[in-house]
């Protein structure tokens, strides 16, 4: 309760730091200062609120009556922040799944859809084709632009991981995209298609299980450019 009265503070680097706590603490206690924090004008305020409350997660302290309410204020948060919808799903994958997908959100008009795929793809939750396969098409003429770039390699690595046939050629194409950032990602999403989540952890294994030695070329390829 002491701290409540600190996120009315003129100050907006005050009210960062006040933010932080409630939601650390994560009790029934501190929803309404943390309701306050996440509707602060300042996008550093709400930020901070944001790392609270997923310390309180990772930390298993948040209780259940804190982040069903934190859950609902941060859903008007998807168009605004980028951690909004890492955060809903950290709190509840299945409500808030669907909620990312609806056509309320998984839109263009929204600024933050290349965070809302970010956070799926890396949730490991597929993006239907009937979302995905119109969002790439559209998507791909506008790649020289923010945020269509940010947008279209996201939605590539959603493709990898939601493949169909087409997929592997379409990210082959891509690897001579006239745009680095999507070069990039094709090749991302192309060692996911092939189960090779993080490249380097792969390496760093195989390394350590077998010898340079017994690497594939590729994979000492990888492995001295890496130490290099």
């Amino acid at each position: 309760r002491p701290l409540e009265k600190f996120l009315q503070h003129e100050d907006s680097h005050f009210r960062k730091e006040a933010a932080l706590a409630p939601g650390n603490i994560g009790a029934p206690a501190c929803v309404p200062p943390m309701l306050r924090a996440l509707a602060d004008t300042d996008q550093y305020v709400r930020n901070y609120a944001m790392m609270g409350i997923n310390r309180a997660i990772t930390a298993d302290r948040g209780t259940p009556e804190f982040l069903d309410a934190v859950f609902s204020a941060l859903t008007e948060l998807l168009s605004r922040d980028e951690d909004a919808s890492q955060l809903l799903l950290k709190i509840d994958p299945d409500r808030a799944v669907p909620i990312l997908l609806s056509p309320e959100h998984f839109t263009t008009e929204n600024k933050r859809l290349h965070d809302i795929l970010r956070a799926l793809n890396r949730g490991g939750h597929k993006v239907p084709h009937n979302l995905l396969l119109p969002l790439l098409a559209t998507q791909k003429p506008l790649i020289n632009a923010f945020p269509h770039y940010r947008i279209y390699n996201e939605a590539l690595i959603a493709y990898a991981k939601n493949p169909d046939a087409a997929t592997e050629a379409a990210l082959r194409a891509e690897l001579q995209s006239p745009n680095q950032s999507v070069q990039l990602a094709a090749a991302e999403a192309l060692a996911i298609l092939a189960g090779v989540g993080k490249a380097n952890t792969f390496v760093f294994e195989a390394v350590a299980r077998r010898g340079f030695d017994k690497l594939t070329t590729p994979q000492q390829h990888y492995y001295a450019v890496l130490m290099y």
